[in-house]
């Protein structure tokens, strides 16, 4: 398992599909480690629908709290099981 952290981009420069390509340059790699599983945890308040919804497209679900994260109503869980690797 691992955990995808602390992803922004400039407001200038939003809308370009900057964060799509950094994400799937991620999902890649950890592929190419091995790691079965990816996880993180992101904002659930006005203003993060954008982000839900790029990482809604690249394949994450929601889920519970994860690791020593507290369930809060102002974060919100994602994961991605990228198959069979050495790891699972």
């Amino acid at each position: 398992m691992a955990e995808v952290k602390r992803m922004y981009t400039r407001p200038e420069i939003r809308g370009q599909r900057i964060g799509a390509a950094l994400l799937e340059a991620i999902v890649q790699l950890a592929r190419d480690k091995r790691i079965a599983h990816l996880m993180l945890e992101t904002g659930d308040v006005a203003g993060f629908e954008p982000a839900h919804r790029l990482y809604t497209r690249a394949g994450f679900t929601r889920c519970g709290a994860f690791l020593d994260y507290p369930e809060s109503v102002y974060s919100a869980f994602f994961e991605k099981w990228l198959g069979e690797t050495a790891e699972a």
